[in-house]
């Protein structure tokens, strides 16, 4: 990730074994790491939908994969690096896919993907805030409630139903 200034930068590095129970070590590190950032809450979930894509879409399932995150002054940046494989286009009409969160919660320009050097992928997203804002608490002790709006995402295609 490269700084285009000399301020203060914070980073978070881990690889983590590529298995489905090891996304939720995946959320409680990044949540200890981002602690009083004001938006740690998405960020945690776009870290949890980046890291269950690397377990049930690539080589990473039963290998690893990598999540770093950087902090500065009012942006922060979320990187999971796989270990490849081919990427399947959306088909149209199919169900919504957690990329959709992650470009509703970061906008069209606030992610994307990259070739890792050892022929893997980094999917990255990054977030910005105003100076001066207060971290959401929406855990422990003193948390308010807060209700984040979703866009209007087409319904699940129903199975069909076997005879009994």
């Amino acid at each position: 990730m490269a700084r285009a200034t000399a301020e203060a930068v914070t980073g978070y590095q881990r690889t983590y074994p590529g298995r489905a129970d090891r996304i939720r070590e995946v959320r409680r590190d990044l949540a200890g790491y981002l602690n009083e950032c004001p938006v740690a809450d998405d960020l945690v979930l776009i870290a949890d939908e980046l890291a269950a894509n690397c377990i049930m879409h690539t080589r990473s399932r039963g290998a690893s994969f990598h999540v770093r995150c950087e902090l500065s002054s009012g942006t922060a940046r979320i990187e999971v690096e796989d270990m490849g494989g081919p990427w399947r286009p959306r088909k149209p009409g199919d169900r919504p896919h957690g990329l959709d969160i992650v470009a509703a919660l970061t906008g069209s320009d606030g992610w994307g993907t990259e070739p890792a050097d050892d022929g893997g992928r980094v999917v990255w997203a990054r977030l910005s805030w105003e100076s001066g804002a207060r971290p959401r608490r929406t855990r422990g002790p003193g948390a308010r409630i807060t209700r984040t709006r979703w866009p209007r995402l087409p319904p699940w295609p129903r199975a069909p139903r076997h005879p009994r």
